[in-house]
Order: structure tokens, then C-alpha cells, then sequence
């Protein structure tokens, strides 16, 4: 049996989730303020032993998966 094929974007820490903030907290990229109530994106870090997660405003995130796509695709190329 063949196991499970890991993802570059989910590893050992997960992967990111969106949800609905239900308190006020801050973007890690931009520093604007999230809302309760207000969708936004948790992605875990692993920082040390601890997984730590951050929390990015959608705009901000965009930035972050586009800017992942971009490395993946060059990956991909040094491959072939």
C-alpha cells in the first residue's frame, strides 16, 4: 500500500483554512486590522517545536498564493 502523497503547501503542519475571525486580530502581512465576523485565511507555521498559525486578510493572501504558484511553477520547470 502506497502512502499518502504530501503537499509542499501542507506538509507536516496542515494546511491553510479559510474562516470567519471571532475576535479582532491582525493581518501578519499588512497589519490591518480582521474583524469578527470577517473572512480571512490561518495558515499554520511551524515555529520551533510549536506550530504556530497566522492569520492573513484575503488581499494578503492573494499576494502569498500567488506569489507560491510563481515558485511552484519554477520548480516545476528545473524538473523537466
Amino acid at each position: 500500500m502506497m502512502s499518502r502523497t504530501i503537499s509542499l503547501i501542507s506538509a507536516k503542519n496542515g494546511k491553510p483554512k479559510y474562516l470567519i475571525a471571532k475576535k479582532l486580530c491582525k493581518c501578519s502581512k499588512c497589519k490591518t486590522l480582521i474583524r469578527a465576523s470577517q473572512k480571512c485565511v490561518e495558515v499554520p507555521m511551524i515555529a520551533g517545536a510549536y506550530t504556530n498559525k497566522k492569520r492573513y486578510c484575503l488581499n494578503c493572501f492573494r499576494l502569498v498564493l500567488n506569489q507560491t504558484i510563481k515558485d511552484i511553477e519554477q520548480l516545476k520547470e528545473e524538473l523537466d
